[in-house]
């Protein structure tokens, strides 16, 4: 076996056992999602075992290397710090090439980390929310078998938490949206291969938020709302076979900017 089989191995291994603990013994699974769970932890294991021959690679450990060194130095880690929040969070890079660009590219790249951090939790049976016994108007939040303050279901925090996910789809659609067009509007290059490239993973995106974006809906459409729900997994789990293999794998690499 490969040192990068293996890693992926040793870290899915990790992940089932944290999913095994974090759910209560599988307990608090959603049978509706284990479609999302298989699919995520397969996904997983591929993008470790690409991770690990990544960053085993000579070129790539070296700079594996300076970024650990960076981050173990405080007069360095604070500089390691502010490159990571330009060039990850704030993408500033983009910025320079077009406004427009960026904009989008912030509402994608935000829009779907939002996404995962929401429905990983929920997939995972990390997270669920249950009514608070002593008064039916009120939600919690249960995180990891931990119960969270109560909230009133008709409240600002319990309309956010209700609908992060769709903001976050909305986010994703217009960023995907806005993206293809620019590449479709000329601005992209030409090259049959190139141009699959670059605008697979983006149709990819657009598909999984706006089914999503379906399912509230036609929530009061049980038929619509059973091929929207079915749209949406097979969605997810062809973006999710993709994420190792595709333009998207650039997760793995972009930290190197560091």
């Amino acid at each position: 076996m490969s040192a990068a089989a293996r890693d992926a191995a040793l870290a899915s291994a990790l992940l089932a056992a944290a999913v095994y603990v974090g759910s209560g013994g599988l307990a608090h699974l959603d049978p509706a999602l284990l479609g999302y769970l298989g699919a995520t932890l397969a996904a997983f294991a591929a993008i470790a075992y690409r991770a690990s021959a990544f960053w085993r690679r000579r070129p790539s450990a070296f700079y594996a290397r300076a970024l650990a060194q960076a981050l173990r130095e405080p007069a360095r880690l604070g500089r390691a710090l502010v490159a990571a929040g330009d060039a990850l969070v704030a993408q500033r890079f983009v910025a320079r090439r077009s406004r427009v660009r960026w904009a989008a590219h912030l509402l994608l790249s935000l829009g779907t980390l939002a996404s995962f951090a929401i429905t990983l939790p929920l997939v995972f049976g990390w997270l669920r929310f249950v009514a608070a016994g002593e008064a039916p108007a009120r939600y919690r939040a249960v995180v990891l078998g931990v119960p969270t303050p109560s909230f009133a279901v008709d409240g600002a925090l319990a309309w956010l938490a209700f609908h992060a996910l769709t903001l976050s789809g909305v986010a994703v659609a217009l960023g995907a949206a806005l993206l293809l067009a620019l590449r479709l509007g000329g601005r992209a290059p030409h090259a049959s291969g190139s141009a699959a490239f670059h605008l697979a993973p983006l149709l990819l995106l657009l598909a999984v938020a706006l089914s999503g974006l379906a399912l509230p809906a036609t929530r009061h459409a049980p038929r619509l709302f059973d091929l929207a729900a079915a749209a949406h997994e097979a969605a997810v789990i062809a973006l999710l076979a993709a994420l190792p293999f595709s333009k998207l794998h650039h997760v793995l690499v972009r930290p190197l900017q560091v």
